[in-house]
């Protein structure tokens, strides 16, 4: 959306910034009446989207704060974030995807199941063990 906003601008000569800090620092601006010199349709129709803008911020917002609300009060979210680079949404993600943990018997199974080690199928003293690329577990022949 900030894109379409960007594209309405360049439309009648104004170019702002790329990234979204700068994107959202003109949206925020827009709403307090900096309005540039442009018709009043595109003004129109520019004050829509940044209140499309602003009220899908203050979603994500709302959101980011329940999940971190949940991860402090979830023990299984705790314990996943005392994991150096786990945060609240990792967490949450985790206890989310893989409910009771108890389906792994431990924690190379739980890696194998998201494909960071290779999955071991090894049966009659042959060991078997899938491969791992960029992209995952990719089969175990």
């Amino acid at each position: 959306m900030l894109n379409v906003i960007r594209g309405l601008l360049r439309e009648f000569g104004l170019v702002i910034g790329n990234g979204p800090v700068v994107a959202m620092h003109f949206v925020k601006a827009f709403q307090t009446d900096d309005c540039p010199d442009i018709p009043d349709v595109a003004k129109s129709m520019l004050k829509t989207l940044c209140d499309q803008v602003i009220g899908l911020d203050d979603r994500v917002t709302f959101y980011d704060k329940l999940i971190e609300y949940h991860s402090r009060i979830d023990e299984r979210a705790k314990r996943i974030q005392t994991i150096s680079s786990a945060g609240p949404i990792t967490a949450s993600a985790i206890v989310a995807t893989i409910g009771d943990s108890k389906q792994f018997k431990n924690g190379r199974e739980f890696a194998a199941w998201l494909g960071l080690t290779p999955l071991n199928r090894s049966s009659g003293g042959k060991e078997r063990l899938g491969k791992i690329s960029n992209k995952g577990y990719e089969g175990y022949w």
